[in-house]
C-alpha cells in the first residue's frame, strides 16, 4: 500500500509539473516579479569589459531568478560553478577553510546570517554586499478568500529564508507553525482547510495548490507576503584584490542587463529553468526527496 502510494504521489506531482499544465506559467510570472522594479547598481558601469573567465560563482537553486542569473552568466562567462542545494548547504560549505569562491548570489537574510554570527571566523572568505539584483517574495499561500487574520497554522520549512519571513509575520499576527516535512505535504493538501497556510516562495507556493482538490485548487494563491532582496555578493578576499571592486563592479552590471532579458520575454527564460532541471528539482521537495 505504502508502494503503491509513493507511485500515486510521483504520478500527481508529475503531472501537476508536465509541460501542458500551468506551471511554466507559473515560473514565468515568478520570473517576472523577482525581477521587476530592482534598482541599478548605485556605482557607474565600468568604461570598459573586465574579463571576469574563471572566477568562482556560488548560488543555490532557492530562487529560480538568482538560479538562472547565475547560470547563464556563468555559461556566456566561462566562469566555475559552485552549485548548492541551499543557502545552508552554502554556508556549511563556507565554513570549511579550504573552501574558495569569488562572488555569488543570495539572499539578504543569509548575507545577515553570515555577517552577525561568523565573520571574523570567515576571514577572506566572508561574503560582501555588492548590488541588489532581484527582490524575492516569500508568501503565505492558501484559499484567498480567507484573510490572513483568519489563518490558524501556518506551515513552513527550516531554512534561513523561511525564518526570517516567519519572524516578520508573527510580528504581524498570532499563528501557530508547523514544520513542512515533505512525505506529509501530499496528504496535507489533499485534506487542506481553510485556516492552513502555507509559507514558502513562488513557484513553489504556487505549485502546492496544483495538488489540492479542484474546490481548493480553484482559489488557491497569496495571503500575505513580504519581500526580501538578492545579492551579489563577492568574497572579502576578491574585493581586496588588485582590480576586484571593477571586477565585482562589471558582473554586477551585467547581471542586470541579463535580468532585463528575462523581462522581455519570462516565458523563454520559464522553459530555460525546466530545461536547467529547476522543475525537477521541485518535484522533488514536493515529494519529501530533496537532493541535498
Amino acid at each position: 500500500m505504502a508502494r503503491e502510494f509513493r507511485i500515486n504521489v510521483k504520478k500527481d506531482i508529475s503531472d501537476a509539473l508536465s509541460r501542458e499544465g500551468p506551471a511554466l506559467s507559473i515560473v514565468a510570472e515568478t520570473i517576472h516579479a523577482e525581477c521587476s522594479a530592482v534598482p541599478e547598481p548605485t556605482f557607474p558601469r565600468p568604461v570598459k569589459d573586465v574579463l571576469t573567465h574563471g572566477l568562482r560563482f556560488a548560488f543555490t537553486k532557492g530562487n529560480v531568478t538568482s538560479y538562472l542569473l547565475a547560470k547563464v552568466y556563468i555559461e556566456e562567462n566561462s566562469l566555475t560553478p559552485l552549485e548548492h542545494s541551499s543557502a545552508t548547504e552554502f554556508c556549511r560549505e563556507l565554513s570549511n577553510i579550504g573552501f574558495k569562491w569569488d562572488i555569488g548570489v543570495f539572499p539578504e537574510s543569509t548575507v545577515e546570517l553570515l555577517e552577525r554570527e561568523n565573520r571574523e571566523v570567515l576571514g577572506m572568505r566572508a561574503p560582501v554586499k555588492v548590488a541588489m539584483v532581484a527582490i524575492s517574495h516569500p508568501e503565505i499561500v492558501g484559499v484567498t478568500y480567507v484573510g490572513i487574520a483568519e489563518i490558524e497554522k501556518v506551515y513552513h520549512f527550516k531554512g534561513i529564508s523561511a525564518r526570517k519571513a516567519l519572524s516578520r509575520l508573527l510580528k504581524e499576527h498570532r499563528v501557530d507553525t508547523g514544520d513542512l516535512t515533505g512525505p506529509a505535504l501530499l496528504p496535507l493538501l489533499r485534506c487542506w482547510r481553510k485556516s492552513f497556510g502555507i509559507l514558502a516562495k513562488s513557484p513553489l507556493s504556487r505549485f502546492y495548490g496544483l495538488l489540492c482538490r479542484e474546490e481548493i485548487r480553484n482559489k488557491w494563491g497569496p495571503i500575505w507576503g513580504c519581500e526580501e532582496p538578492l545579492w551579489l555578493v563577492a568574497s572579502k578576499a576578491l574585493l581586496e584584490a588588485d582590480g576586484g571592486p571593477e571586477i565585482a563592479h562589471s558582473v554586477a552590471w551585467k547581471l542586470k542587463d541579463i535580468s532585463g532579458r528575462f523581462l522581455d520575454d519570462p516565458v523563454h527564460w520559464a522553459n530555460r529553468a525546466r530545461s536547467e532541471g529547476l522543475l525537477e528539482y521541485c518535484a522533488q521537495l514536493l515529494e519529501g526527496t530533496p537532493n541535498s
